[in-house]
């Protein structure tokens, strides 16, 4: 594991964060995630047609905020989105999408993080889904 940037620190031990995306109009979506650190990028999974991977192709341009329940258990996230409330300032993030050897390597580190949900449970789920797992890179911009 690299060294994690000071930026991006504060959400290494968070089990959940508030990721603000923007739609066509300009208008803000929050949505909880499961993030992943390593050294001075931010790691993040989707699926293919889900809203918020349409928003990031479209506006690459994001937020991520702590969450207000981001130290529990990171299924309360998946089982009670609503409870996820963004605290604190956010950090600006560019989002791209990781393909290849990348993508690899961004799936192991949400899978080290969270064993169960992103090593077994979501990937099984959205194959069962018949969509495509996406991985996404965030990087803090000034």
């Amino acid at each position: 594991m690299n060294t994690i940037q000071p930026t991006l620190e504060r959400f290494a031990d968070q089990k959940t964060v508030v990721l603000t995306t923007y739609r066509r109009d300009g208008t803000p979506v929050d949505t909880p995630v499961h993030l992943a650190v390593d050294g001075d990028h931010a790691y993040i999974r989707t699926y293919e047609t889900a809203f918020k991977t349409k928003r990031l192709r479209r506006r690459p341009e994001a937020e991520l905020r702590l969450a207000s329940n981001g130290t529990a258990p990171a299924v309360a996230a998946l089982l009670r989105p609503k409870d996820a409330h963004p605290v604190g300032a956010p950090v600006h993030v560019h989002a791209c999408e990781l393909r290849g050897d990348e993508s690899r390597a961004a799936a192991a580190a949400l899978a080290r993080k969270y064993p169960l949900l992103h090593g077994v449970l979501i990937p099984r789920m959205h194959r069962l889904q018949g969509t495509r797992t996406v991985n996404l890179e965030l990087t803090p911009v000034a």
